[in-house]
């Protein structure tokens, strides 16, 4: 084994400045390499190569150990290769790697300890993949982690446990086309420097008074197309922890009602999207102590023409001229 890595070492050292793989596009002096080409197994390249794009390569479905030397590789995109299972040992020493990209395959889990070498990971793409369970143990090397999307997998629940405080640097988690129906309490306590989460298109029915609790750093929360139907306390408690809550999606759900007090926690929003849900009403006076209130999507709402309506609409269209003069 020490034996074949040393020659691989050797060849690696000895690239040309046009040494690019067969099938594969090269740019800046091979430290970009593109290939895009049925390769059915991992190219050698020279150790400057810094970004390796190898999605649609055909490379599953299996990605077995790498005995290639490439210290200075920060992007690595494994995406659409049908992938079903990853070694232990394929990522290790890319100690410089900062995004990875391995959606859209068929994996159903990670071994814990696949990035003890990728301590310097920053953004983790692992959506459209078959997930059922959540890999928290995946997280106890990923200390500078600061996006992580599992979008578009079949996980039921959403509870982050504490392997998940070691990635502290934490700011987006999409979390979207899942299988989700509640969110308990105390979800996100190992995640309090998050700014963005994205629940959209799963099947909430329910979320939990202190689900929010620890994420008073959050900017942009969506939670639309699922089948909410939250009461007004209820709405009010679930966002009271928001204080920095710029962005809130609550768009085609079910719900039927809010009223004055459900938004006086989030003082700072920007943009409210209530549209395609049921309401039949609004008043005014529901916004009117969103002082930087620049949109608001009531649109695809089962409207019933009274008073408070006509207010309403009066209220909007002299926002729109404040606006906009």
């Amino acid at each position: 084994m020490k034996i074949a890595l040393l020659f691989l070492l050797i060849i690696q050292s000895g690239h040309g400045q046009d040494d690019c793989p067969v099938r594969c596009r090269c740019e800046k002096n091979v430290t970009v390499v593109l290939c895009h080409e049925p390769l059915f197994e991992f190219p050698v390249l020279p150790s400057r190569v810094e970004h390796l794009d190898l999605s649609g390569a055909n490379l599953g479905p299996a990605l077995g150990p790498r005995y290639l030397y490439l210290p200075s590789l920060k992007y690595l995109d494994l995406s659409h290769n049908g992938l079903v299972n990853i070694s232990h040992s394929s990522f290790r020493g890319f100690v410089r790697l900062e995004y990875l990209k391995l959606s859209n395959n068929y994996l159903r889990g990670l071994p814990s300890n696949i990035f003890c070498d990728n301590t310097n990971l920053k953004v983790l793409d692992i959506s459209d993949n078959l997930f059922r369970v959540m890999p928290d143990a995946i997280f106890r090397s990923l200390e500078n982690l600061e996006v992580f999307s599992i979008r578009n997998n079949k996980l039921k629940i959403l509870h982050l446990g504490p392997r998940w405080q070691v990635s502290r640097k934490l700011k987006k988690l999409d979390f979207s086309l899942n299988n989700f129906w509640n969110i308990s309490q105390n979800a996100f306590e190992f995640t309090s420097d998050l700014k963005f989460l994205d629940v959209s298109k799963n099947k909430l029915r329910y979320i939990q008074t202190n689900a929010f609790k620890y994420l008073v750093q959050l900017q942009r929360l969506n939670l639309a197309q699922n089948s909410l139907n939250i009461n007004s306390r209820d709405l009010v408690n679930i966002l009271r922890p928001l204080k920095s809550l710029l962005e809130f999606r609550l768009s085609y759900n079910h719900m039927t009602e809010i009223n004055s007090t459900v938004f006086n926690p989030a003082q700072k929003l920007e943009k409210i999207f209530l549209n395609g849900n049921n309401f039949t009403t609004f008043s005014s006076t529901f916004f009117n102590e969103l002082n930087h209130l620049q949109f608001l999507n009531v649109s695809d709402n089962p409207f019933v023409c009274d008073c408070d309506l006509l207010e309403f609409r009066l209220w909007l269209e002299e926002i729109m001229i404040s606006k906009f003069n």
